[in-house]
């Protein structure tokens, strides 16, 4: 059957608002994040001339930002680990038991609803260190002094109970969703063969979902990478910088000191790395 030249041009018709959209929303912001990065733009002290990589070497060679950037590799690292086992195993019983589904679905879509500056705010009441309900339990039943305000290692360890709180039902429901497609028969003859919960979780889910959890680790990855809202509404990048992120430190380079430059240039070094990380987790996974 002969295809006109007008039937031809329908799907590029069909796809040209979505383009335009995204060159106006993604590609026009990136290319002049390219442009600030290269050139000295900052209000009343910036000219706007080429400066080249020098702003490249600022970021990468300043002290503030390497320490920000371990901190969030070490955050991102715990959080997507502990999310993505528990994740997994939430999944898992939910494939199981459809008691279990019915019961924990409401629970679980709760934190995925809210927004991240909510969930900051929910966080920090619970962790107040005068009437927060978190804190009074940990020094009435556990005898620990809580007090994330001044110590920087429960500061940390609170914004990484908050994610997992927030984004382990994710993880759950990605995983589920890849487990219902799996045969049932499969299941079926690892149950008869008598093989563990375990057992089933190893040799049987992860690896008939294992594109599903690559997934899943480069979603979370990308956003815990870049986490803000919630951890700036619990602590600001505090105590004594024990939280103080990459993004929270981008967000002071470029909208509280306004130094656009710096601030495009080390924006684009987070993108650089995201995509980085990103393909060497997918080549790692598809081994």
């Amino acid at each position: 059957m002969n295809i006109s030249k007008r039937e031809r041009l329908y799907p590029l018709i069909f796809t040209l608002p979505a383009l335009v959209v995204y060159i106006m929303l993604a590609f026009i912001p990136l290319i002049f994040t390219i442009y600030l990065s290269i050139t000295n733009v900052r209000p009343g002290v910036g000219t706007g001339e080429f400066v080249g990589a020098k702003n490249f070497v600022d970021v990468l060679t300043d002290a503030t930002t390497l320490a920000s950037l371990r901190i969030t590799v070490i955050y991102t690292a715990i959080v997507v680990a502990i999310e993505l086992v528990l994740g997994f195993i939430i999944g898992a019983l939910m494939y199981e038991s459809i008691t279990i589904r019915k019961v924990l679905t409401p629970l679980l879509v709760i934190p995925l609803g809210l927004p991240p500056l909510t969930v900051g705010l929910i966080w920090r009441f619970l962790a107040h260190p005068d009437f927060g309900a978190l804190t009074y339990y940990l020094r009435n039943a556990l005898g620990i002094n809580f007090n994330y305000s001044v110590n920087g290692l429960q500061a940390f360890t609170l914004t990484i109970l908050m994610d997992i709180w927030m984004w382990t039902s994710l993880v759950a429901f990605i995983t589920l969703g890849g487990m219902l497609s799996i045969p049932p028969e499969y299941t079926e003859s690892f149950l008869v063969d008598g093989a563990s919960f375990w057992h089933r979780l190893r040799y049987l889910y992860f690896r008939m979902i294992k594109s599903n959890i690559i997934f899943a680790i480069i979603l979370r990855f990308m956003d815990s990478f870049k986490v803000f809202d919630q951890v700036f509404m619990l602590t600001q990048g505090g105590p004594a910088g024990a939280t103080y992120y990459i993004s929270i430190h981008l967000y002071r380079i470029g909208l509280t000191v306004w130094d656009l430059s710096r601030g495009a240039a080390l924006s684009l070094v987070i993108l650089i790395i995201v995509i980085i990380m990103s393909n060497i987790i997918i080549k790692v996974m598809r081994r």
